[in-house]
């Protein structure tokens, strides 16, 4: 009995020749859903940034755009926008992937959300902000304290479109974010 057991984890898994591959125009709509899902969340902090000024409560709406992504596919193997247009993230093995896989994935969006953390903290701290009335003036304050830092930012966001564009260049459609975490995104079964 302890050898079927024993023999039955170390038997090779028989290769799946079914396994589609979600492609880049299918990924970019789940993606596009993914921003819908989280405007709710982006209103907030518009109302934050513009009336409320609270930094707790702007690092807390930052969280949860930061681990979004990657506690959705750790924990269900696909984000909303992914669960509607029916893909989801696998590892290797075609399993669900570990929370390393998911962070290690999601590492290409980690430094602009980094930088956007930080250009909060540092507008939120600054005493003119706090003493702006309309939206417009709490902007226009950001667009001073921040042009830097977001020219940083948009690198950042260029080079993660690039890595998304593998997908469509790819014999197994996987991004280089894929191909560094080892992981696949292929339609659920």
């Amino acid at each position: 009995m302890e050898n079927q057991i024993l023999d039955s984890d170390f038997t090779q898994k028989e290769p799946d020749t079914k396994i589609e591959y979600a492609g880049f125009w299918i990924r970019a709509l789940a993606s596009l859903l993914d921003s819908l899902v989280l405007v709710p969340v982006f209103l907030l902090m518009l109302v934050n940034f513009a009336f409320i000024k609270s930094l707790p409560l702007e690092l807390f709406f930052v969280l949860i755009m930061f681990f979004y992504k990657p506690f959705m596919e750790f924990s269900y193997g696909s984000t909303l926008g992914k669960m509607v247009t029916k893909i989801k993230v696998v590892n290797h093995d075609m399993e669900k992937i570990s929370i390393a896989d998911a962070l290690f994935r999601y590492s290409p969006w980690m430094p602009a959300q980094l930088i956007s953390l930080y250009l909060s903290a540092e507008l939120f701290n600054l005493p003119q902000f706090a003493e702006t009335t309309t939206f417009i003036e709490s902007f226009l304050l950001y667009g001073e304290s921040t042009s830097q830092a977001d020219t940083v930012s948009n690198v950042f966001n260029v080079l993660l479109l690039i890595s998304c564009l593998f997908a469509a260049f790819t014999e197994k459609k996987r991004a280089l974010h894929d191909m560094v975490a080892g992981t696949y995104c292929i339609y659920k079964r």
